[in-house]
């Protein structure tokens, strides 16, 4: 039994009066084909990256187009093996009042600019604390006991470096390195512009 945390941070959900809908995911846009909020359980629905360009001329348009935010909060893709409770497919958890709200995302997120993926909203929640709790008691994919408590970093002086210091490493690096220091900044100091930085190089 284990996981792997593909992506973490914050999420916002914004939409337009004829109630098109939109995700951003630390600041990445992709829109929602289904009616988000009224979906019944095992919709299914389509989520599509958006370049940011386009994102940009939602927020700006007319006042009868202009996006509202309509809620925000943290998110979790997690790609579960062989748990109980979870299908091994990654799960998109998106936090509100104190819960997590589920979505399979069988093929992941989309990548890049008008690739699309299938969604099905599960219309289950898990309470923020015992989705913490849970992660908390598992092991992450790829670690046994002996080799988390070495957990040795994968960039020298990490503890010592600054988020501006490590982003100039960051630009040199290979994707499995980019990666595996991903993994092991949340894990540890978890800094959101960290994360952000090493997910940009990983798009070039």
């Amino acid at each position: 039994m284990s996981y792997e945390i593909k992506e973490q941070g914050r999420y916002e959900i914004h939409r337009v009066p004829d109630g098109d809908r939109y995700l951003l995911l630390d600041g990445t846009p992709y829109a929602i084909t289904a009616d988000y909020f009224t979906i019944s359980e095992g919709s299914q629905g389509d989520l599509w990256a958006l370049s940011p360009d386009d994102f940009e001329l939602l927020t700006n348009g007319g006042a009868d187009e202009r996006l509202e935010r309509v809620r925000e909060g943290s998110y979790k893709l997690i790609h579960f093996q062989d748990e109980e409770q979870f299908q091994n497919i990654p799960y998109l958890f998106l936090e509100w009042n104190g819960k997590y709200e589920e979505l399979y995302i069988p093929d992941g997120l989309p990548q890049k600019p008008d690739e699309e993926v299938r969604f099905i909203y599960t219309d289950h929640t898990i309470r923020a604390d015992s989705l913490e709790s849970y992660l908390e008691t598992t092991r992450p994919a790829g670690e046994d006991l002996a080799e988390a408590a070495e957990d040795e970093p994968p960039v020298e002086d990490y503890f010592d470096l600054t988020a501006h210091e490590l982003a100039l490493k960051i630009r040199a690096m290979e994707p499995a390195e980019l990666r595996q220091l991903e993994s092991y900044e949340a894990r540890h100091k978890n800094r959101t512009t960290v994360i952000n930085t090493i997910r940009n190089q990983l798009r070039h």
